[in-house]
């Protein structure tokens, strides 16, 4: 366990309005470029290296059903977002696959 002290910078790290922003704003600038490429070109696969806890394969894959998104990760990760799905009763799409891969 983490002493105290480090957790505690862990969370104002984390935490940090600024650094919050700018992870907003790129994931918004990332997702909307994404949705322009496959809206204006013949991609048919997506792959998310490092995908953590994003969910932009799941709200991508209903309006471009015939992409296939691959998100790679730790296994660790994979396992906890597959069961993060599974109690949030929210189903993998066929066009969405999990991979573990380090």
């Amino acid at each position: 366990k983490l002493p105290y002290a480090v957790q505690y910078k862990i969370g104002q790290w984390v935490t940090d309005a600024s650094r919050l922003r700018h992870y907003m704003l790129r994931k918004k600038v990332v997702e909307q470029w994404v949705r322009e490429t496959l809206s204006q070109s013949a991609v048919r696969q997506v792959v998310i290296l490092g995908a953590g806890l994003d969910v932009l394969s799941l709200k991508l894959s209903s309006m471009f059903p015939a992409v296939h998104f691959i998100e790679v990760d730790t296994v660790e990760t994979k396992r906890f977002k597959e069961q993060a799905y599974s109690e949030a009763n929210v189903a993998v799409p066929a066009n969405v696959e999990l991979l573990a891969g380090d």
